[in-house]
């Protein structure tokens, strides 16, 4: 079935062009299996205490076309791969090096869609649709919803377009035991949705392990996403969603396209609650009530669906090129307000710049390019873009060619909910002094921080047990720190010594001797992790961090003792800052481009551009290495990040 003939027939029922029903049209496009779906509709139809059941599987089968699963003996011959890793008796870091290995062969354009309106079972269907009333109506968790809730969070048997190859009885049986233990002893808990999820996540926590890392290609099948540790944040949500619900607790996926103001887009689970408000929670990781996602800033936020997206369908009509990101999306529902404040934002367009165009989109900055998050129709040259998120830079464009063209000037919708636009103009500022091309994260600074009440020690005994204080980190520092030794004796071991709570966290460490040359020995260290060379790499993106969080050390041994003059040392960071011989470029933002205020190489950890338009958006590029960075203005001597 092709996908776009599933588009025309549901915008034909949508903006009326035929008398027939959703439900109609859906049975219609299950051609072989349109008998399966009646045999559903005829054994609920027939019993009148099965009216609520009824209406449940009318709303799953119209709401069927445009689900699917991905299939493919490349997707089943990955997934048994897997799982052979997870049952072998390999350590779990050889296990996840060996997944992200095979994660390179895989390709997911050797598989195809399998569409749910072609293949469900009937009997599947009714069984899936008997247990999930029944946890409504008689369950814990969910009495609060009502029958539209209870169709969106807790009735839909898909997540998004993972293989269901489990039924409700194994998925419920997971991840349970607390749940049957300490929360069901606890009366004032008994309705709760909210502590059953904090339960039911933490069981999938202490059994699973939840190891994010967005190196592992998709797993596709249910089965293994529920028996590998290692996966997607898109992965666990998808896994979170199934076992939440399996227990009758109401549960979502909620994402964000592109963070305006770090490059991610990022998938996480809500939880419907009986107070009329959501949680969030990261499957494995992040528990209801715990900050996450607390005050950051977004764009647009989007909440999986199983209903179909009737503005989606509207904008599928129109016969123009829509970016990738946009041609998936007939189940998803504009939840922004839920998380941030938010404005409609109305944009007069310039008949030159639209050149017959009938969408427009507003894009965001990440990973050095604009990214559309959201369209609108284009009526009489006027646009109208509903709950954008504030304190976002936006750029509106159109799409043509397979490109993102500028259609105006970028604007920041600020926390009020005003409107400023960027435009270079006449008048300078003296000079800008440029200190990073990325902004610092809370993350990134809770990393640095770590080598604050660290030591230097010096010993002649390999054990460090007559040890000279030879100097103490009091200050943090997120460029390479020279530490001055000012000891005159010789040492054969050297080693730096964790602060109190700091796990020995360090991006690299150099000892220098009187000459103002590197000395390398032999890298010791209290623990036999294979990450301690990261250490003494000359690579700040790789790190070493021990075990334990205020014991840990690592150093070297000598083969002879050695004076050394000073010590460079530089924390675990993002390498976001300036670098000295690195080659920038500082870029400004006018007549919809990026121009160029010319090249530097650094001397020191700060550039200093001259003559910089005053209103303008600014981009600092490192051509020798990265890239991660984000556009800014510069006001009162700061860089200011968008």
């Amino acid at each position: 079935m092709k996908f776009k003939f599933i588009h025309l027939l549901f915008c034909l029922i949508i903006f009326g062009c035929s008398n027939q029903s959703k439900l109609d049209y859906a049975l219609n496009l299950a051609g072989e299996n349109r008998y399966e779906l009646e045999k559903v509709l005829k054994y609920y139809k027939i019993r009148l205490e099965d009216s609520l059941k009824y209406k449940a599987a009318v709303f799953l089968i119209e709401n069927m076309p445009g689900h699917y699963s991905f299939v493919g003996s490349s997707i089943d011959d990955y997934c048994q791969k897997v799982n052979m890793i997870i049952d072998s008796n390999l350590e779990d870091i050889t296990k996840k090096r060996s997944i992200i290995e095979l994660s390179k062969t895989f390709d997911q354009k050797n598989t195809s869609k399998c569409y749910d309106i072609e293949t469900v079972k009937g009997d599947d269907l009714i069984k899936h649709i008997d247990y999930m009333v029944d946890l409504w109506l008689n369950g814990n968790h969910a009495s609060h919803l009502s029958f539209q809730s209870f169709c969106e969070d807790l009735l839909p048997y898909r997540a998004m377009h993972e293989i269901i190859d489990m039924n409700i009885d194994s998925l419920k049986s997971m991840f349970e035991h607390k749940l049957q233990t300490e929360y069901d002893l606890i009366d004032e808990y008994s309705h709760s949705c909210y502590w059953a999820t904090i339960y039911v996540n933490e069981n999938i926590k202490q059994d699973l392990g939840c190891l994010y890392d967005q190196r592992i290609a998709p797993l596709g099948r249910l089965s293994t996403l529920a028996r590998c540790r290692w996966g997607s944040c898109i992965e666990f949500a998808v896994l979170g969603v199934h076992i939440m619900r399996s227990k009758g607790i109401p549960s979502n996926i909620d994402y964000t396209l592109e963070y305006p103001f770090r490059d991610v887009t990022h998938y996480w689970n809500s939880v419907s609650s009986r107070s009329n408000k959501r949680f969030k929670y990261i499957t494995g990781d992040v528990m209801p009530g715990e900050r996450h996602l607390d005050d950051d800033i977004m764009a647009k936020v989007y909440r999986i669906s199983y209903e179909l997206n009737v503005e989606s369908l509207e904008m599928l009509s129109v016969e123009e090129e829509t970016p990738d990101i946009f041609r998936d999306v007939l189940h998803i529902k504009d939840v922004t307000n839920e998380y941030v404040y938010t404005s409609d934002v109305h944009i007069q367009i310039d008949e030159k710049y639209r050149k017959g165009k009938k969408i427009l989109y507003l894009a965001v900055f990440n990973s050095g390019q604009w990214y559309p998050i959201d369209r609108t129709r284009i009526k009489n040259n006027k646009a109208c873009f509903k709950n954008m998120g504030r304190e976002v830079v936006y750029l509106p464009v159109y799409y043509h060619m397979q490109k993102i063209i500028p259609c105006g000037k970028p604007f920041l919708l600020d926390a009020k909910g005003s409107i400023t636009h960027f435009d270079a103009l006449s008048r300078q500022i003296d000079s800008a002094i440029l200190t990073r091309k990325y902004p610092l994260s809370e993350r990134i600074y809770s990393y640095v921080k770590e080598s604050v009440g660290a030591k230097i020690e010096a010993s002649n005994d390999p054990n460090f047990s007559n040890s000279i204080v030879a100097a103490s980190i009091d200050k943090w520092q997120i460029t390479p720190q020279t530490i001055p030794i000012t000891l005159k004796s010789k040492y054969k071991y050297w080693r730096y010594l964790s602060a109190p709570d700091g796990y020995c966290s360090i991006g690299d460490i150099s000892f220098i001797n009187e000459s103002q040359k590197a000395i390398i020995g032999e890298i010791i260290s209290n623990e036999s992790q294979e990450t301690v060379y990261r250490a003494f790499d000359n690579d700040v993106l790789t790190y070493y961090r021990s075990k334990y969080p205020s014991e840990g050390w690592i150093g070297m041994k000598f083969a002879e003792p050695v004076i050394v003059s000073k010590i460079i040392l530089t924390p675990r960071n993002d390498d976001n800052n300036i670098r000295i011989n690195d080659r920038y470029e500082l870029f400004y933002w006018d007549n919809d481009t990026w121009n160029t205020l010319g090249m530097q190489t650094a001397s020191t950890n700060k550039l200093i551009y001259n003559n910089v338009p005053a209103g303008t958006l600014l981009l600092l590029k490192d051509h020798s290495r990265g890239n991660e960075e984000r556009i800014f203005t510069y006001k009162n001597k700061k860089q200011i990040w968008w």
